[in-house]
């Protein structure tokens, strides 16, 4: 049997990173989160396919400056990202990246984060 397919989630926070978990699990999807930018790049899931939702606001490396970094190391997953500030900023981002971004408000809604993931995984075993 195939395994289900990945996705990543980057937040600071334990909660968000819980429920998404949480939530996502219960849709059959398998689930890495991380606490920060950097325990992403240190534990890089290869061979499967990956769609991440990440926080823009973290200590240290940004959702802004994680996703400049995985475009370099010619890593092109979809991305959600995922802000409580400057939903703006966000998108005029996504829309200068080369990346596949979509932008969500938080608290971010459960439709919008299934419907983001399963757009990004349509038709991956």
């Amino acid at each position: 049997m195939p395994e289900a397919p990945l996705v990543a989630v980057v937040d600071d926070e334990a909660a968000i990173r819980d429920s998404v978990d949480m939530f996502l699990s219960g849709l059959g999807y398998r689930v890495l989160t991380f606490e920060s930018a950097e325990a992403l790049l240190g534990n890089i899931p290869s061979g499967h396919p990956v769609c991440l939702l990440l926080d823009v606001r973290m200590p240290r490396m940004s959702g802004f400056e994680l996703v400049d970094e995985l475009q370099r190391r010619g890593i092109n997953w979809p991305i959600a990202l995922m802000t409580g500030h400057g939903a703006d900023v966000a998108r005029a981002f996504a829309e200068s990246s080369a990346a596949d971004i979509e932008v969500f408000a938080k608290p971010v809604s459960s439709k919008d984060v299934e419907q983001f993931v399963a757009r990004s995984l349509a038709g991956v075993t």
